[in-house]
This record gives structure tokens, C-alpha cells and sequence, in this order.
């Protein structure tokens, strides 16, 4: 688990080995997207682990100016949501796109 998930990683063994001894799943509070999904899973079948993907529609907002195109990427999800909560508030226009 320490090679595949970076919220494994830092964490002393013996921090790891708690969390993880007598159960039979571990729930990841990390939240992957449709490009990094596959690819852990992969790497964690590949090393004997037991994968189960549960999937969830979430709801995010890409600031972008519609004059020269640029977008403001902010990786971390509460402040982006707090920086689109913000500029919507402000009276910043929203287009609403859906993406599967």
C-alpha cells in the first residue's frame, strides 16, 4: 500500500500497520480522478491488493477568462470550491458544462 498510495507513504510503518491491521478494506480519504483511477488500481492488483473503485459525480468549477482564454487550475478542491463560491458571489459569470 505504501508504494501505490501517497497517503501511505509519509506515515511511520508503525502508523500504517495500525490503520490497516485486523480489517478486511481500508477506505482511502483521498479522491482520485478518471486519469489516476485506473492507474492505481492497476499498480495496487499488480502488487496482490484488492481493488474496489466506489464512483461519485462531484461538481467543480474551472475560473476561466472567456477574453484570452486562460484558466486559474487550483489542485487543492476546498479552495478551489472557495475561489468559485467567491468569484460567484462577486457576480462573476458562470457557464455551466457538464463533463462525464
Amino acid at each position: 500500500m505504501r508504494e501505490v498510495f501517497a497517503e501511505f507513504r509519509e506515515p511511520p510503518a508503525q502508523e500504517v500497520w495500525a490503520v490497516v491491521r485486523g480489517k478486511a478494506a481500508v477506505t482511502l480519504a483521498s479522491i482520485f480522478g478518471p486519469i489516476d483511477s485506473p492507474r492505481l488500481v492497476d499498480e495496487a492488483q499488480r502488487r496482490g491488493l484488492r481493488v474496489e473503485v466506489l464512483r461519485s459525480d462531484t461538481v467543480s468549477y474551472l475560473p476561466h477568462n472567456t477574453t484570452t482564454g486562460a484558466a486559474l487550475v487550483i489542485e487543492n478542491d476546498a479552495e478551489a470550491a472557495e475561489v468559485a463560491t467567491r468569484m460567484m458571489v462577486a457576480g462573476v459569470p458562470v457557464d455551466v458544462e457538464e463533463v462525464d
